[in-house]
């Protein structure tokens, strides 16, 4: 289902925004009534700029589809060429449990992935094949409430040159290790790690 949209009430419109979301997508308010949680809206504007692009692809259900007002619904966007997604997970009104684990799919099993929740802006790192088999957890804890996190792939952090050097790193004992991640900064491997060259190559400094 490509375009639609909502109109939102006083009744939970985060929730209502979200359960509407789609590529091509819309909010109508009624601009005459006072009190209008203009913020909100600004809100769920950016992030379905955000969020938009990432539903061009696959789609998978994560849950049983159900019209029961005391389950969970959850699904996911995935976009397999970019690395990137979308996970939608909603408690519906009278579902008494707070906690939802998810198994994705369509990840690449030994990519590492970056989870960002979009609410709060918190971000966890999860190997894909941990996503699919183990799954990630969802919690909410009030009925009537939606949680949208978005997924990113990293660039290579599996390979064997990462395995080889972390493993000597750690042989020096005492010393102070820090692994940076690819993005957002870096120098030389930054080039010979772009897609037209992928060469895996990473850097050791001493400060």
């Amino acid at each position: 289902y490509y375009g639609t949209g909502v109109y939102l009430t006083d009744q939970d419109p985060a929730y209502y925004a979200r359960c509407y979301m789609c590529p091509a997508y819309g909010i109508a308010v009624d601009v005459r009534k006072p009190g209008v949680n203009w913020d909100l809206y600004r809100r769920m504007v950016r992030q379905w700029r955000e969020l938009a692009p990432r539903m061009l692809d696959d789609f998978y259900p994560l849950t049983p589809y159900s019209l029961d007002d005391g389950v969970w619904m959850a699904y996911q966007f995935d976009r397999p060429a970019a690395g990137t997604g979308v996970v939608e997970a909603f408690r519906r009104m009278k579902c008494p449990t707070e906690s939802l684990r998810l198994r994705l799919l369509g990840l690449s099993p030994r990519s590492t992935y970056l989870l960002t929740n979009l609410d709060t802006g918190e971000t966890r790192k999860v190997l894909g094949r941990v996503a699919m088999e183990q799954g990630i957890q969802v919690t909410l804890k009030e009925p009537g409430a939606a949680d949208i996190l978005t997924y990113k792939r990293s660039r290579r952090g599996h390979s064997a040159a990462d395995r080889a050097a972390l493993y000597a790193l750690r042989l020096f004992q005492g010393a102070s290790l820090r692994v940076l991640d690819f993005d957002p900064s870096g120098s030389d491997e930054r080039q010979y790690c772009s897609p037209g060259f992928d060469l895996t190559l990473g850097v050791i400094a001493r400060s």
